[in-house]
Formats: structure tokens, C-alpha cells, sequence
């Protein structure tokens, strides 16, 4: 698929997003009401990161991708 091809508005499924406190209370409000703007229909979950991110990842618990 390319990004040309993806649909935001009709997507569907569920999205685990894991982050800390300071993530939470401050970068989170506003990346969740753009998303539920723009994807109503994703189901979003939202994890406390532990230090251990990486291997949450591993597991399939959470994704990365680096900045």
C-alpha cells in the first residue's frame, strides 16, 4: 500500500499507544483529538511506557519507530 492509498477517515482496527507521564499529559491531548478528527473509526489504546520499551515492542505490545 502506499501512503498515497491510505485513508484515514475509513480506517478501522485498533492502535496501542505507549507512553510516559510527561507524554500523556502533554503531547498526547492534542496528537488524540487530531487522530479521532481524522481516523473516528481506530480504536486507540493507550499504555503506561516502562523503561523496557523495546521489548514491548518485541512482544507485538506496542510499535517504534524512531525519530
Amino acid at each position: 500500500m502506499q501512503s498515497a492509498d491510505f485513508d484515514p477517515a475509513s480506517a478501522s482496527g485498533q492502535i496501542a499507544i505507549a507512553c510516559n507521564y510527561y507524554e500523556r499529559s502533554i503531547i498526547l491531548p492534542r496528537t488524540l483529538a487530531e487522530i479521532r478528527r481524522r481516523a473516528p473509526r481506530l480504536l486507540l489504546e493507550i499504555k503506561t511506557a516502562r523503561a523496557k520499551g523495546i521489548a514491548q515492542t518485541r512482544r507485538s505490545r506496542s510499535s517504534y519507530w524512531p525519530l
